[in-house]
């Protein structure tokens, strides 16, 4: 990471505060900014709020969240708004079902 330059932004989506404090202490240590929400909706509403701050450079996001949508259905709305179809996102989940796979 470029020293000069403000770090990169990561936002994390995941309902389980264990898995996302994990890997947002291991990102934060390597220097990156660290963003959660605990749910599809409070990420979304983190991004379009008139008071949202910069937009993370990338999202990390749960793929099954029981409160609420899921990641498939967050990633879609990321996707269609123009604000923030330019973000990547990274799909996380526990499933180790190759099948699994095919729905990603």
């Amino acid at each position: 990471m470029d020293k000069s330059s403000p770090p990169a932004r990561i936002l994390i989506v995941d309902d389980d505060p264990v898995s996302a404090g994990m890997l947002g202490v291991t990102l934060a240590a390597a220097g990156y900014e660290i963003v959660e929400a605990n749910s599809g909706e409070e990420a979304l509403a983190l991004l379009a709020g008139p008071n949202h701050g910069p937009l993370p450079d990338i999202v990390f996001l749960d793929v099954e969240m029981w409160n609420g949508m899921d990641g498939f259905e967050v990633c879609r709305q990321l996707k269609a708004n123009p604000a923030t179809r330019h973000i990547p996102v990274i799909f996380l989940t526990a499933k180790s079902d190759p099948a699994y796979e095919q729905l990603v």
